[in-house]
């Protein structure tokens, strides 16, 4: 929704033609202006109309011959990132968590062991763990599409014995627990830690174990293509098949 808000207000030319009259030289010309806020920016906003156009010539039947976006290529973006979580750094966050806060330590804890999106990690609520099955349902995704997850006996009983008032699993909002991870980073040195690491270590981890099963790994992540996972994955020997 923040990308379609913003490219209605930076590039009202585009948006303001009719949807029938939009050719691949208009599809080319936003790519090449846009490309000044990153490739891959770009190229997510590319996918976005693409599926768009799909959605309105084969769902709305509009008098659309082809999809523009279809001939316009994608910029070509770096590899993804592989940055593996060492065991001794793992302990010293764990260990650094635990004093810091129990909604910290259980947020670590799932990223890790889930490799769901930060973002779906604030909007569970107790409603979306089953401690029975050992899963958490993820009900808002970036896909709009649910998902199960599972999630070890250990996290489950933690978050069943947690108190909460708003029936949330993590009583912290997104830019709390961002702050939080950075002060946690500069106290251990872990200068070159992203959050997303967990979700690319989860990943990781996945495929090795599961000696290379993507169509899991893309299930349970919620990744729509392939070719994420593979981003995500970040290791050669994936990337290159």
């Amino acid at each position: 929704t923040n990308r379609w808000k913003f490219i209605i207000c930076h590039y009202p030319t585009l948006v303001s033609k009719q949807a029938t009259k939009i050719i691949p030289q208009d599809i080319l010309n936003f790519r090449n202006m846009r490309v000044k806020d990153g490739k891959r920016t770009t190229n997510l906003d590319l996918v976005m109309f693409h599926t768009l156009f799909e959605t309105a010539i084969k769902l709305w039947y509009l008098p659309i011959s082809i999809n523009p976006v279809k001939y316009v290529k994608k910029f070509p973006e770096t590899k993804g990132r592989y940055r593996p979580i060492y065991k001794s750094e793992y302990i010293k966050i764990l260990r650094y968590d635990k004093n810091y806060s129990l909604s910290f330590y259980l947020a670590i804890l799932i990223l890790k062991n889930t490799g769901i999106r930060p973002a779906e990690l604030f909007n569970l609520s107790f409603n979306d763990i089953d401690d029975i099955a050992n899963v958490l349902v993820i009900r808002v995704s970036k896909t709009n599409k649910s998902r199960i997850v599972p999630i070890n006996k250990y996290i489950c009983s933690l978050i069943s014995r947690k108190v909460s008032k708003n029936n949330k699993i993590i009583n912290l909002t997104y830019n709390g627990f961002t702050s939080a991870f950075s002060r946690m980073k500069t106290r251990l040195k872990l200068d070159n830690l992203h959050i997303y690491d967990f979700r690319r270590n989860f990943a990781q981890r996945f495929i090795d174990n599961k000696k290379g099963n993507i169509p899991a790994l893309a299930k349970i992540g919620g990744w729509s293509s392939w070719e994420m996972v593979q981003r995500y994955y970040g290791k050669e020997s994936i990337r290159n098949d």
